[in-house]
């Protein structure tokens, strides 16, 4: 009997290596990514564990697939869940820490630096608690040198968007001034060449700023305007036209639709759509035929698909990683040559192609319909092709290039100067 039960022991131990995906666990020196070290103890005890007794039995649960280092000594323990659950974990000092799954998927920010960690996991589904279990984590350290902050409820956050959040980079009268002199300035070249031309910035808040419910409570707000707001101040005072996103979002923060990716640092094809409708409400006004496309002009694709920079920033495998989305493809006629750019990398990957990387412009033959040059950075893949549609001339800039080459950015006198960046990123409009 003993054996046997010896037997069973060991083939438990084998597959939950194997689900860990990390040969020597998160001290891994192999040039493989490391998932983490998922060893699991045995079942606890009721009077082990502080964590509340099964309610009912619950025969899906939880299950750990990875554990990594985000900001020691915080890490995210990842794993699969009954859709809909809460998941609870508890270490053993007490710490315990709940999260909203997302889609069958959950994460959770756990802390411990002194290995391994212990952390019982259970979840509530469907009325029921599941039996909780104890896992000794050991999570992996990351390599990729990128900053990743594991958020409440199933967010991942990019690591240099805390500092918009936090307000510890808000730029002074001086820096607004000197912004507002050089939008003044480049629009009265712009206007030279034509004299209706605008200039439009689209500035998208980073999902800490449309979420602050679920960032860390550690990560305080400071009061005053954030560098969004002095950046939007000196932008209208130079007079050009801002799109404010975070008022455009509120409203749609829990739609069916996400605004953002969980497991990403970028938004969604359906947070670019809210832009673009707001970017079109304001073009049409001077272009009718320009008046952006309803939704159900589009064909929205709900699927798992392959997660994107979070888990490589984490150092694990992104293809094992699934975030629940929705890919957004024309119902509707348009113009070839631009439905046969393909956005993302894969029909089931929502990363951004190389193709949309590349200065590209597009020429639909349709007078009816405004010109535009479009500055951008990887937040451009989700609008791309929505956004050239509704134009007669779009002259796309290859993504990160925001230089400013006034012969260049004037060569079609161009209705519209598009400048599109992510909160984050503000900085790189700063130095241009």
């Amino acid at each position: 009997m003993k054996r046997v039960i010896s037997v069973i022991s060991l083939c438990f131990l084998i597959l939950s290596l194997l689900v860990s995906c990390g040969k020597n666990g998160g001290e891994s020196s192999s040039p493989e990514p490391s998932a983490g070290d998922l060893s699991p103890e045995p079942r606890s005890e009721p009077e082990e564990s502080s964590a509340p007794p099964k309610k009912a039995e619950n025969l899906s649960g939880t299950a750990v697939k990875f554990c990594a280092y985000s900001e020691k000594p915080y890490f995210a323990v990842i794993g699969t869940c009954t859709e809909g659950a809460v998941v609870h974990g508890e270490t053993t000092d007490g710490e315990r820490v709940d999260s909203q799954s997302w889609h069958g998927w959950f994460s959770l920010r756990m802390k411990g630096d002194s290995l391994p960690v212990k952390v019982t996991i259970w979840e509530t589904a469907n009325g029921s608690d599941s039996e909780p279990y104890t896992y000794s984590l050991r999570p992996c350290t990351p390599d990729s040198g990128t900053g990743v902050v594991t958020g409440k409820n199933t967010q991942f956050f990019y690591q240099k968007a805390l500092p918009d959040y936090q307000r510890k980079n808000v730029i002074g009268d001086k820096a607004v001034e000197n912004i507002a002199e050089k939008v003044k300035t480049r629009l009265s070249y712009l206007r030279e060449k034509n004299e209706n031309a605008e200039m439009i910035y689209i500035i998208v808040p980073s999902a800490a700023t449309a979420y602050p419910e679920n960032v860390p409570d550690e990560y305080t707000v400071q009061p005053g305007p954030s560098r969004m707001d002095r950046f939007l101040e000196a932008v209208r005072k130079g007079g050009a036209y801002a799109i404010d996103l975070r008022e455009v979002f509120e409203p749609h923060k829990y739609d069916e639709m996400p605004l953002f990716q969980h497991f990403d640092s970028h938004w969604t094809d359906y947070g670019a759509y809210l832009a673009y409708e707001a970017l079109f409400d304001h073009i049409s006004e001077r272009f009718p035929a320009a008046k952006p496309l309803p939704l159900d002009a589009f064909d929205w694709n709900p699927d798992f698909y392959e997660s994107g920079d979070m888990p490589m920033y984490l150092s694990l495998p992104p293809e094992q990683v699934m975030d629940y989305g929705y890919y957004r493809k024309f119902a509707v006629d348009a113009p070839k040559q631009i439905t046969d750019v393909i956005r993302y990398r894969r029909e089931n990957n929502l990363v951004y192609s190389e193709a949309v990387t590349q200065q590209r412009r597009f020429d639909t033959g349709r007078p009816e319909l405004p010109t535009c040059v479009v500055l951008r950075d990887s937040f451009g893949a989700q609008i791309y092709d929505i956004l050239a549609e509704r134009m007669n001339i779009t002259d796309y800039r290859g993504m990160w290039n925001y230089s400013w080459v006034t012969a260049e950015i004037t060569a079609d006198s161009p209705d519209y100067v598009i400048i599109l960046v992510a909160e984050w990123n503000l900085t790189t409009l700063m130095g241009t």
